[in-house]
């Protein structure tokens, strides 16, 4: 399951169209609303819940990830998907990459 939250609205990626999630931070922007988004992935091993924007984060250690989860985090990072400004077309080809986990 791959879901999508943005400020609080929640998705399965399966049932949204990528302009949702262009409109949704375009529009937040146009409010000069600060734009949250956690991209939460639960794929056979890999549990993963990944930050963009203006996220407040829980302090906490997270357990060592198995290597399905490093891969995917390395991904991540290689993207650059959490570096600011958000760039919605960076986290939209990061999502149809993790639809063929």
């Amino acid at each position: 399951m791959i879901r999508i939250s943005i400020n609080g609205e929640e998705k399965n990626v399966d049932e949204i169209h990528e302009n949702w999630i262009h409109n949704t931070v375009s529009e937040l922007h146009a409010q000069s609303t600060s734009v949250c988004i956690i991209i939460r992935i639960i794929e056979g091993d890999v549990n993963l819940a990944l930050p963009v924007g203006d996220c407040k984060t829980s302090p906490g250690r997270a357990p060592e990830p198995n290597s399905h989860t490093r891969d995917v985090l390395a991904y991540w990072q290689r993207m650059k998907v959490s570096e600011l400004p958000i760039n919605t077309g960076k986290i939209v080809a990061f999502l149809k990459q993790m639809k063929k986990l």
